[in-house]
């Protein structure tokens, strides 16, 4: 089975299509997060939290908050590519179970991103 048979299969399939509904949408509230608060600015701003270490954020330029958002969108794009194999390879179940693992941890994502923006954004 070829790659666009395998996509049609997937798009035939209403769970398949929910959960990569519920993905792009996680993909748009990081646009809209990202596009809220990331102001360009010469202080430097919280980028990284860690309860380990002498301090719990790190600090430094704004357009490394870009990079937070830039995640979600390379973790959405290789999770969607390794459903497809995964689709081919295992078949639906795990497919299906491994896109839903894919929107939580994209969840999880996005609510780290909003979180260390809000931060980001009191100290400008």
């Amino acid at each position: 089975m070829n790659i666009k048979e395998t996509i049609s299969n997937m798009l035939r399939d209403r769970s398949m299509v929910i959960a990569l509904i519920v993905i792009f949408g996680l993909l748009v509230a990081t646009v809209v997060i990202s596009v809220i608060y990331i102001r360009p600015s010469d202080l430097q701003v919280p980028i990284r939290y860690s309860a380990y270490g002498v301090t719990n954020f790190y600090r430094d330029k704004w357009y490394y908050e870009i990079l937070l958002a830039l995640f979600g969108f390379v973790l959405a794009g290789l999770h969607l590519a390794m459903t497809v194999r995964l689709f081919q390879a295992k078949g639906r179940e795990m497919a299906l179970a491994f896109l839903w693992l894919s929107a939580g941890i994209l969840a999880i994502t996005v609510t780290l991103l909003l979180a260390i923006l809000q931060v980001a954004s009191l100290s400008q």
